[in-house]
C-alpha cells in the first residue's frame, strides 16, 4: 500500500528537501518504488535529482495547470522522470504563478491528491517536497499526504513556526 510523506516545515533551511532525497534513497535502495514530487517553487529537488541537462517534458506546475483549467490529466509518462532508482514529478519556477490562481479558485485544495491518487497503486512511497510558506502549495500537500515529516533544528527560529504548521496540518487531517 502507497505511503504519501509529505516533508514540511515552515521555516527554512531545516533540510526539507535533503531529507526528501536522502529518504527516498534509502528508500529505494531498500527496494521500495518511491517517487519524489518537487512542489517547491524553488526546484531544488528536481535539480539535485535530475541528471544534468534533462529537461522534463512537463512538470507539476503544468499537469496542475491543465487541473485548473479542467483539462484532462495528461499520461504519466509525460511528466515522470526516471532518476537513477528514484523517479521524480519535476517542479518548475512557476509554480509561484500558479499559487495566486489556486488563491483565487474554489476546490483546487485537492489538486495534488487528485494527480497522485492513480499513481499511488505503481509506487510503495511518494514523498513531497514543499516550500516553507503557509501557502496553497502547502495545503494541496497536506491534503495529500497521509504522513507529514517535519524537520526542525533545534533552536530557537527553526521550532518557532513549529505549532503553526501542527495546527494547519490538523485542519487538513492528517496525522
Amino acid at each position: 500500500m502507497c505511503r504519501i510523506i509529505t516533508v514540511a516545515n515552515q521555516k527554512g533551511g531545516v533540510t526539507k528537501t535533503t531529507i526528501c532525497q536522502h529518504l527516498s534513497y534509502i528508500l529505494a535502495e531498500q527496494g521500495r518504488r518511491v517517487l519524489c514530487v518537487d512542489f517547491d517553487p524553488q526546484t531544488n529537488l528536481s535539480a539535485t535529482l535530475l541528471p544534468d541537462g534533462q529537461a522534463p517534458t512537463l512538470d507539476i506546475s503544468e499537469v496542475t495547470a491543465k487541473l485548473l483549467n479542467d483539462q484532462d490529466l495528461p499520461a504519466p509518462s509525460t511528466y515522470i522522470q526516471r532518476c537513477g532508482k528514484v523517479d521524480l514529478i519535476p517542479g518548475n519556477k512557476s509554480l509561484a504563478k500558479l499559487e495566486t490562481s489556486l488563491l483565487t479558485e474554489m476546490g483546487t485544495e485537492r489538486f495534488l491528491q487528485e494527480i497522485l491518487s492513480p499513481l499511488r497503486p505503481h509506487y510503495d512511497y511518494i514523498i513531497i517536497d514543499i516550500n516553507r510558506a503557509a501557502s496553497p502549495l502547502m495545503t494541496n500537500a497536506l491534503t495529500a499526504a497521509d504522513s507529514v515529516l517535519i524537520p526542525i533544528c533545534p533552536e530557537f527560529y527553526s521550532t518557532e513556526g513549529l505549532s503553526d504548521l501542527i495546527a494547519s496540518v490538523l485542519k487538513t487531517g492528517g496525522d
